[in-house]
Order: C-alpha cells, then sequence, then structure tokens
C-alpha cells in the first residue's frame, strides 16, 4: 500500500476530508522526525508508534572501528599499515514489530 493510499483509506473510514489526513500525517512526520534526531548518549528516543510498532534512535559515538574497504597490505599515506578508520558521531535509527502484534496479525 503506497502513503497515498494509506491516506484515501483512513480519510474514507473516519469520514475525514483527505487533506485534513495528509495534513496531519504531515505533522505527525515532522514530530516523529524531530524527537528521533533528539537522541543523545544518555537519552536514547523511543516512539511507540502503535501497539506493537515502535521506532528507536539512538545516539552512536565518535569511534574507530576497521577499514572495511582497505585491504590487508595495502599501506595508508603516512607508511602505517593501519585497518582502522574514525567514525563520526551519528544516530542509528531502527523499527520493531513486537512478536505480540506478529501474532496479532497471524490470528493466534
Amino acid at each position: 500500500m503506497t502513503k497515498k493510499e494509506l491516506y484515501k483509506n483512513i480519510a474514507k473510514a473516519s469520514g475525514f476530508d483527505l487533506d485534513d489526513v495528509k495534513e496531519i500525517f504531515a505533522i505527525t512526520e515532522q514530530v516523529i522526525f524531530d524527537e528521533l534526531s533528539s537522541a543523545t548518549l544518555k537519552k536514547p528516543t523511543k516512539i511507540n508508534l502503535m501497539d506493537g510498532l515502535m521506532i528507536k534512535s539512538v545516539f552512536i559515538p565518535k569511534h574507530e572501528m576497521n577499514n572495511p574497504w582497505r585491504k590487508k597490505e595495502e599501506i595508508c599515506l603516512d607508511g602505517k599499515s593501519d585497518d582502522k578508520i574514525l567514525v563520526d558521531d551519528k544516530l542509528k535509527v531502527s523499527a520493531h514489530v513486537t512478536k505480540w502484534y506478529k501474532n496479532k496479525i497471524n490470528n493466534f
């Protein structure tokens, strides 16, 4: 189902105007984006969209990791054969569907 089809189905089922549904979803999307973007090292963010559906955002601080693109035998420009690279701060965003919700969909 596309986003457009979802909006139409919600408008039809709820009796709301399609433009109102679109506006509500646009606002919801912005609120979710702002909340997920605000995650910090001390404050991960978790949003329960509805029973059984959740999105979370976790702050990953700057760290070293193995360079997956460099072959072991390659030498860096500075003459070292260091296989580590520095990765900048980032947010890891993931979605989760609970086992309860999966079972509900499958009529268990």
